[in-house]
């Protein structure tokens, strides 16, 4: 129910269900978990949505990519959050102007073999802020209980999961 036209997928990359967190992947890369030494961040580009630097156009095809920043911007300005449990694991709840849901789970970061799985929702862009800083959407649940999606940057060697986009014509 977006007015650009953009389908979020139903569950992640490497997941099988919505409430699944599927893989961690370090911007650009595409491969899970990848060790630290092993990664080199892509340098020169802002912008890796459609690339092979994308994991969801490498794996899904099809149209299927990473969403940009504006993308991400979209989908929290104009739905509706909110958390709870799908089969025993933090999600939220995320619904389109039009009634239409997907749930988005808190999976969290993974950096240098530690996972953050359940204090919040992470999902890298495809699009750098500056340097080795990547946009991010964020969803949380703030002190009195409100689930609220917000727009962030982390470092692209720590891994998040990934949510697929693409546009049906």
């Amino acid at each position: 129910g977006l007015s650009s036209g953009l389908h979020w997928a139903c569950c992640n990359v490497d997941a099988t269900s919505p409430e699944e967190a599927g893989g961690y992947y370090r911007w650009g890369s595409t491969v899970s978990n990848i060790d630290p030494a092993d990664y080199h961040f892509p340098t020169g580009m802002n912008e890796i949505s459609g690339t092979d630097y994308d994991i969801a156009n490498v794996r899904w095809l099809e149209g299927w990519k990473m969403p940009t920043m504006e993308e991400m911007k979209e989908l929290a300005n104009n739905c509706t959050f909110i958390s709870g449990y799908l089969n025993g694991q933090k999600c939220a709840m995320v619904t389109g102007p039009n009634g239409n849901h997907i749930f988005m789970n808190y999976a969290g970061t993974y950096f240098y073999g530690t996972e953050s799985y359940g204090s919040s929702g992470c999902y890298f862009s495809s699009t750098v802020k500056e340097d080795f800083l990547i946009y991010m959407l964020s969803l949380f649940d703030n002190m009195i209980g409100e689930t609220k999606a917000n727009i962030g940057w982390l470092y692209g060697d720590e891994g998040t999961t990934i949510r697929p986009v693409r546009y049906f014509y």
